[in-house]
């Protein structure tokens, strides 16, 4: 807590809310980031906190109210991505089954799976399962415990280790600490392909001036039409400079005195 973020998002959009795979944006254009988790775990809110947007992924303490696939473009200092915020993986009548395998499809699609856990109690089998079977999708994995809303609490996230990953962070949406160590992972797990590379731009513009190729015959009618006084040089006669250049050394001044 105090640390200072050195990857932060600079820009959040909603885009869409799909409420199947196919209704979903292309996912070969940016990396997904896909949160999983049972309901009232802490899901949404993260992601509203990782965002600094507080009511971009909706909030309810009723299970099965998130019930689409919404995405969530985002821009960190110099790269993007898709986070996406899924339906609770819970079970007990048609509902909840579907919403589950719709998550569970999005997961198998993305690049990157956060799986987000209630650090308040101990490990439960459930969890385990859930973790184990996104974990054997090979993809790019945290454990997220959060609900460690003090130094105090940080002992239960020991019990967490026995899941097998060494990417496990200990977080508190609600009291907003140590997430900047999950939003640096997140950053870090994006590839080169989705940096955003800046445009080069020249310091100054060059102005190329075109000048009229002439052949022989046009250059040398154009001297020639010179009388044989003309050496090419602008005279100006006194009367016409009068005023226009104004003399300021003592010669001058002593002039207009005069």
């Amino acid at each position: 807590r105090g640390r200072i973020a050195m990857v932060e998002i600079v820009d959040a959009k909603f885009v869409t809310s799909a409420p199947n795979i196919k209704a979903a944006p292309p996912s070969d254009e940016q990396n997904e980031v896909v949160f999983m988790a049972r309901s009232n775990v802490g899901k949404s809110s993260l992601l509203n906190a990782l965002t600094n947007h507080k009511g971009l992924a909706k909030v309810s303490s009723t299970p099965g109210k998130t019930r689409l696939i919404n995405y969530i473009d985002v821009t960190f200092i110099d790269r993007e991505a898709l986070l996406l915020d899924t339906g609770g993986l819970d079970s007990g009548c048609e509902l909840f089954d579907k919403i589950k395998e719709m998550s569970l499809k999005a997961a198998y699609q993305a690049d990157v799976i956060l799986y987000m856990v209630d650090g308040k109690s101990i490990p439960e089998d459930i969890d385990k399962k859930f973790f184990y079977e996104l974990q054997a999708m090979g993809k790019d994995m945290a454990l997220v415990v959060n609900k460690i809303d003090n130094d105090s609490m940080k002992e239960k996230l020991w019990d967490y280790y026995e899941f097998g990953t060494g990417d496990i962070f200990g977080i508190s949406v609600s009291h907003n600490r140590n997430t900047v160590a999950l939003l640096e992972w997140i950053a870090s797990k994006i590839p080169d392909e989705d940096i955003i590379k800046e445009e080069e731009v020249d310091e100054e513009d060059e102005i190329n001036i075109i000048e009229p190729e002439l052949d022989d015959e046009d250059f040398f009618a154009d001297k020639n039409d010179r009388s044989e006084d003309d050496d090419g040089y602008t005279y100006w006669d006194e009367d016409e400079m009068d005023g226009v250049i104004v003399d300021d050394t003592i010669f001058g001044n002593n002039d207009r005195i005069k």
